[in-house]
């Protein structure tokens, strides 16, 4: 080995395409060479099969290959593209604007630039390149068929998860596409794990990869194109840093610098021997004691902790604040927890209550102050008061809890509180939400479960709970409530404890029986699910049947002793229209998965065909399969390199279930992805979730939506780290290969459940949405004013009826107060509903019912109902009454009583519609939570019989009589056709009675076909039309005008009268 000066120059340079950002990849067409360290650069040739100039090509590449240092280097680049593509010679590209390199261009004396293409005025000049090398320079207006580009390196989306195995009692790293880390060095592996195992947090070692795959997908085998070609996973090996409780997560940050970061997980080896307690405390200091805050426990708090609370170990965890002599500090507290009551809650609650004893009485004496202690694990039991005392379980951190009492609220889920706090600080109840509805009746259903879980109901059921236990309670799904989903999670959970206590005691049945309870719970209302899941109900029932199909798998496995017969018992299949189970014993039948076939185009499995799939099966030979819906299995290779977490001799197995829908996949947090196919898991009970190898996943397109701007690939992620989201969908470890012949294939490296998601186009809808939502918001502002001038018009007439007592007893202003009346109520109302929204609330991104306006919505809803019906009610009469005035001149004589009589009608009639209502079903006024009406108004049969049918009888009357006094006017007026005045007269009273008899409601019907201009002139024409009577009969009317004028300028008048008598005298 020599070594060299770095002045020294070598005659050659060695050119070579770049493996080593290998799994990362480059755009199509484009190559990666090494050229300088880590330069994440693409370089390829865009192609136009028109020429186009420097400018429009400079549309389609990110930027010039030319442009920037090392231009020996990005000759050669090109030149070895160029040979790649088979570039023909002396071919010209662009290159770079000349401005970037007449600096080397100079420098160098380049006798490589052609000296009759050169000019001294070079602004309008760019270079270009031919496949030798030869740079020249050419005007910009000029055009050529390609262009030298650089691009960026893609890294696949770099994720990190976290998962600690019980068994092994370590912690494993998963890192996804590694490449796209930032790293210091060639060394760095990008990642920092920590542990606040010892207090504060303090790096901890991450020992070598125990497995790192860089591979080709399946798509490489064949002849199709994947979407992305690599895939790329390390896995690292953490070891606990003592075997006390302490939580541990990893950071890292991705090349353009964002933070990443695994959610904390806490691992306590000792179990429930020995429980942490977070204590906040306040402490007297001076300065000079302590000159760092690590140094605190060389002032003896720690020892005078240990020797008050007689503690396993205290550490100090962090500094909450520091003040001139005091400090507050927070401190782990780990104890050992005597198993007196056989109830962890209430042993931990003893505890907790000995450990304040003893602070109350100790602390005063050391000038130490209690802040905060609570648990580091859990929210302890607790009590609250509603109309009964409700007692809260012991809940662990996150989580969301129901009292063990029976209160449920209007919506049919029980109230609850959240479970907040962190392992650091330590937990603390949340506010309960909802009120006891004490008038809620429970059914058959929910008081069996109920009590099921209050341990209420005989041993005999207790034991055959999961077979006529369940028929019991999903025989009748229609029935099934919010609160009855939470409670199956409870009595699920129950029944395992029980089992693993006892396998004996319980009857679990076969998977026939399993698969029809899934398939039961598949058809219970989707809102009342979506409901449960703010509980966590569908995860829990989830994660139970997972449990309860591998108990039953092996109960029944286990029954044979023979091995002929176990092998004969090694495949089972249930089938249900909404689910299917199938367990499989890869090391007796080869058989590793299953291909649902539908040639039937039928949406129940039950009408579909299930076939097994073995090992040895390929890809290619999947495909092939005709009317294929669904299909997974474990290649050989996945499924020997299986990692056996459990220790156990037993006979490796298989679970894969399929469910047709995501009903029970409920993500309450907004998405802009939907499932776009059958929802497939697949377990292997005691074998690691995270494979080496991936296993490849088929999915038929069930929807052909138009506008999909992306699909992916997804699982169910139960351990959502948004928020308090319990779930949701992620692509996390999985990978779209490929679409073919409407088939999405997909490649996951962990056992879960999958699904494949479509991204429906965001930006068409978001900008339909921003249109929508303008035209609404336009609509409203005009709604508003209107009504606002059709009240003040009214007033106006009221008004004038209250100055002017001969003009109110005319009957006209009599039928005309009845009518303005009428119609400012609905317009009232209006004005109301849209400045008040609070009647639906949003709870867990769910719409509910504000429980407490729940009277005055049914109170307002009928109102508004009674309001709109007498307004065309009193529209009716209108029309009848200009009918007889311009129609029926002659021999028409109002009968006695006429106003009572009318007013009997127009007042009374509104109300039988309403009466019905509000007597059949009063809280049909009330909004459903989903629907997008959110005012207080009928719907469905109620809407339809109460409103529309009786609005739309009068208008099509009065439709009738308008064009009948139209007509009758116009015989009239063609005996003096040439009276102009007349004619005027005649359009003013079309338009009046227009008006008058609501015909505005024909743009209000024609809009409900989606017709924005209907739109608009309803709202422009019908909420002025109280304005409109206020300007017919008061401002043009002459009698009445005259009325105002004389109470407005009597002198005026006083003066004109006396000149008028002068002059006749």
């Amino acid at each position: 080995m020599r070594t060299e000066t770095c002045n020294l120059e070598h005659p050659t340079l060695c050119l070579y395409l770049n493996d080593l950002n290998y799994p990362a990849k480059c755009p199509e067409g484009y190559y990666a060479f090494r050229h300088m360290f880590d330069d994440g650069s693409c370089y390829g040739i865009e192609k136009s099969n028109k020429s186009l100039t420097y400018k429009d090509f400079s549309k389609q590449c990110k930027k010039p290959m030319g442009q920037g240092d090392n231009m020996d280097s990005r000759k050669l680049i090109f030149t070895k593209v160029a040979e790649l593509i088979h570039m023909p010679n002396y071919s010209w590209c662009w290159f770079s604007s000349f401005t970037e390199n007449h600096k080397y261009i100079n420098s160098n004396n380049n006798t490589d630039i052609e000296p009759f293409i050169y000019k001294e005025t070079t602004s309008h000049m760019k270079n270009i390149i031919n496949n030798v090398g030869t740079i020249a320079l050419l005007d910009s207006s000029s055009t050529l068929s390609c262009m030298a580009c650089e691009a960026d390196i893609i890294y696949g989306e770099t994720e990190l998860f976290f998962e600690y195995d019980i068994i092994k009692n370590k912690i494993y790293l998963t890192i996804y596409f590694p490449s796209g880390l930032w790293k210091y060095n060639q060394n760095d592996r990008g990642v920092q794990c920590f542990s606040d195992a010892k207090g504060f947090f303090k790096v901890i070692e991450v020992f070598e990869t125990i497995s790192h795959v860089t591979c080709n997908n399946l798509s490489t085998n064949l002849s199709f194109s994947s979407e992305n070609k690599f895939i790329e996973k390390s896995i690292y090996e953490i070891n606990l840093v003592t075997d006390r409780s302490a939580s541990y997560w990893c950071e890292g940050h991705t090349k353009n610098f964002s933070l990443i970061t695994t959610e904390k997980i806490v691992v306590n080896p000792q179990g429930r021997q020995v429980h942490v307690f977070s204590l906040v405390m306040e402490i007297f200091i001076c300065l000079d004691e302590i000159n760092d805050i690590m140094q605190l426990n060389s002032i003896g708090l720690t020892e005078n902790l240990n020797e008050i609370l007689q503690a396993e170990k205290v550490i100090i965890m962090d500094v909450l604040d520091y003040k001139m002599n005091t400090m507050q500090v927070v401190l782990h507290v780990h104890v050992s927890i005597n198993d007196t009551y056989k109830i962890e809650a209430l042993n931990l609650l003893v505890t907790y209550h000995n450990l304040l004893h003893k602070i109350d009485t100790k602390f005063p004496s050391y000038n130490y102050t209690l802040i905060n202690m609570s648990s580091s694990v859990y929210c302890l039991p607790a009590i609250s008061q509603d109309s009964i005392p409700l007692y809260w379980d012991l809940t662990p951190i996150g989580h969301i809890a129901a009292p063990k009492q029976f209160c449920l609220q209007s919506n049919g889920l029980p109230v609850n509180r959240h479970c907040f706090g962190s392992y650091l600080l330590g937990s603390f109840w949340g506010m309960v939400k909802g009120r006891c509805d004490k008038s809620y009746e429970p059914s058959i259903t929910t008081t069996l479960l109920f009590n099921f879980i209050q341990g209420k109901l005989e041993n005999e059921f207790v034991t055959r709970f999961l077979t006529s236990g369940l028929q019991k309670v999903l025989g009748n799904t229609d029935i099934i409530i919010p609160a009855d989903i939470y409670y199956l999670s409870i009595s699920f959970q129950q029944i395992l404890n029980i089992a693993h206590k006892n396998e004996t005691f319980v009857e679990t049945g076969d998977i026939q029986n399993i698969a029809w309870a899934v398939d039961r719970i598949m058809a219970v209302n989707k809102n009342n699910l979506r409901l449960a899941q703010t509980l966590n109900s569908t995860n829990v029932i989830l994660d139970s049947i997972n449990d309860i199909i591998t108990m039953i798998s092996r109960e029944s496995f286990n029954s044979f002793t023979n091995k002929t017969i176990k092998k004969y018992n090694a495949y089972q299949l249930a089938i249900e229209p909404r689910f299917v189970v199938q367990i499989s014993y890869p090391r007796l039948t080869n058989i590793t998965g299953l291909a649902i076939i539908n040639s039937e185009n039928s949406d129940q499995f039950n009408e579909m065909q299930i076939t097994p799939l073995y090992e040895n099966m390929t890809l290619k030979e999947v495909l092939s399969i005709e009317h294929l819906e669904v299909a997974t299995w474990f290649p050989n290779i996945a499924i020997s390199n299986l990692q056996n977490n459990s220790n156990k001799d037993e006979y490796m197995h298989m679970v894969i279930n399929v469910f047709s829908e995501d009903v029970i996949f409920q993500q309450l947090n907004k998405t802009s992805y939907v499932i776009n196919s059958r929802i497939i898991e697949v377990e292997i009970p005691g074998y690691s979730t995270n494979s080496e190898f991936s296993i490849p996943i088929i999915f038929k397109n069930i929807n052909h939506t138009a506008g999909i701007v992306s699909r992916m690939c997804g699982y169910w992620d139960f351990h959502s780290n948004t928020g308090n989201i319990p779930g949701k969908w992620s692509d996390r470890g999985c990978t779209l290969i490929a679409n073919v012949k409407n088939m999405t294939i997909c490649e996951c490296y962990h056992l879960t459940h999958f699904g494949q998601l479509i991204n429906i186009n965001i930006d068409r809808d978001l900008k339909d949405t921003i249109i929508v939502s303008g035209h609404q918001k336009a609509l409203n502002i005009i709604t508003l004013i209107g009504s606002s001038l059709s009240i003040t018009g009214i007033i106006g007439i009221w008004i004038t009826a209250i100055v002017f007592d001969l003009w109110r007893k005319k009957t006209g202003t009599k039928v005309l107060l009845q009518l303005s009346t009428a119609i400012a109520l609905p317009l009232i109302l209006i004005v109301f509903f849209n400045v008040d929204n609070s009647f639906i609330v949003e709870m867990h991104d769910i719409n509910q019912n504000s429980q407490h306006l729940k009277i005055i919505c049914i109170i307002l809803g009928a109102i508004f109902h009674y309001s709109v019906l007498t307004n065309f009610m009193w529209m009716l009469i209108t029309a009848i009454l200009q009918f007889l005035r311009y129609v029926r001149v002659l021999g028409v004589s109002r009968p006695s009583k006429f106003m009572i009589k009318l007013a009997l009608i127009g007042w009374g009639l509104p109300s039988i519609p309403v009466i019905i209502v509000l007597i059949l079903d009063r809280e049909n006024y009330i909004p459903r939570p989903d629907s997008e009406r959110r005012i207080c108004y009928p719907s469905g049969i109620y809407m339809m019989l109460g409103v529309v049918l009786p609005v739309s009888l009068i208008l099509i009357v009065n439709i009738i009589l308008f064009i009948s006094v139209i007509k009758a006017i116009s015989r009239k007026s063609d005996m003096r056709t040439n009276d102009r005045s007349l004619v005027c007269a005649q359009f003013r009273l079309s338009i009046f009675l227009f008006f008058l008899l609501g015909l505005t409601w024909v743009f209000g019907i024609m809009s409900f076909s989606g017709s924005v201009i209907c739109s608009y002139i309803f709202c422009l024409t019908s909420t002025v039309q109280g304005f409109v009577l206020f300007i017919y009969f008061i401002i043009c009317d002459p009698s009445t005008r005259n009325l105002w004028v004389t109470v407005m300028k009597p002198q005026f008048l006083s003066s004109r009268n006396s000149i008028t008598t002068i002059s006749s005298g």
